[in-house]
């Protein structure tokens, strides 16, 4: 596939590893993302998706997967609760 690392477009997967594996990038797309009025992905701003891969890294460590209910909605609850990131 063809495109840049800082595109809105990629999946939540690929930005995971922007986070997790390149710090330099990440902190520039936060920095750009900062600087923008709008959000980087329609539904998620640069500092809302660091919030996430953090609640997910967290949620990693206790052994319970990544998916169903309780996670989607324990998810939902952390994201509004640091909406104001």
């Amino acid at each position: 596939r063809v495109s840049c690392w800082c595109c809105p477009l990629q999946p939540l997967a690929e930005l995971r590893i922007l986070y997790h594996h390149y710090p330099e990038l990440w902190a520039q797309l936060k920095e750009w993302d900062r600087r923008n009025w709008r959000k980087f992905k329609a539904t998620y701003s640069v500092a809302e998706l660091e919030a996430r891969f953090a609640f997910e890294d967290e949620w990693e460590k206790t052994g319970k997967p990544m998916t169903g209910k309780e996670f989607h909605t324990a998810l939902k609850k952390h994201m509004e609760d640091n909406s104001n990131v």
